[in-house]
């Protein structure tokens, strides 16, 4: 209902005052089914119980919390990339139905190094249990978007776009499906549309068991520094039934 997701993210609003527009933009989109979200107002070593998460490779890094963001620590001399994937498992764990919208707001840019890879932001939807299906939208450092499918753990870039890179206070939004498509992909940043893509064929995973959402992030190489390029903090996530 309307009243849940203003519910959801009437909770964010001291870490969303910039970004009222943002918010009712996401109020207008939603019709039913069902809203969630997280917005890090706590102080962890790890995500939390909320979310099931996983990194690629190594140790000694990975998502915390510090009060009021969602943030990467990096390990000293650990310079290698690593991907992150975090699937939601509060409450509404899952949408309703196949149509997904997912938000973040970034509390900083994801870090481009001056040797190596860049860093990333990603939003996760129509995701399986074992995170090995699903649709990325992903924000890079480097001023592009891209939009991948996973199945069975094998990924596959669909489309991609220069966009300028996202800092503090940008509004990310991932939409996936639209009423008689359910191949549609859009991506936004506050609320201007970046990259629009109607997937051919049927090779995304769609239905009951694909219906999770969450985040994640491409934490870059870098050969210039000591440690990792982190993706942009995170001050809020939300998923959404259309």
């Amino acid at each position: 209902s309307h009243t849940e997701v203003a519910d959801a993210l009437a909770q964010t609003a001291n870490v969303l005052t910039g970004n009222s527009s943002d918010i009712a933009a996401l109020q207008a989109v939603f019709t039913g089914g069902v809203s969630t979200g997280d917005d890090f107002e706590r102080s962890a070593s790890t995500m939390g119980s909320n979310w099931d998460y996983s990194y690629s490779n190594g140790s000694g890094h990975g998502f915390k919390v510090n009060g009021h963001e969602l943030f990467w620590e990096t390990a000293l001399f650990d310079i290698d990339s690593t991907v992150a994937l975090c699937r939601w498992v509060g409450l509404n764990a899952t949408s309703q139905t196949d149509y997904q919208v997912g938000t973040i707001v970034l509390g900083s840019a994801p870090v481009n190094p001056l040797i190596g890879t860049s860093a990333a932001n990603t939003i996760l939807l129509r995701m399986n249990s074992a995170k090995t299906s699903y649709v990325a939208a992903q924000w890079k450092a480097d001023n592009t978007v891209s939009l991948y499918r996973v199945v069975s753990g094998a990924s596959t870039l669909m489309n991609s776009a220069s966009c300028a890179t996202p800092g503090a206070g940008a509004s990310l939004m991932f939409q996936a499906g639209k009423p008689g498509t359910a191949r549609y992909y859009k991506l936004a940043v506050n609320s201007s549309t970046v990259l629009e893509w109607t997937e051919a064929g049927a090779d995304s995973m769609v239905g009951a068991s694909y219906r999770g959402w969450g985040l994640g992030a491409y934490i870059g190489r870098n050969e210039s520094g000591l440690s990792q390029s982190p993706p942009g903090r995170v001050r809020v996530w939300v998923g959404a039934d259309l």
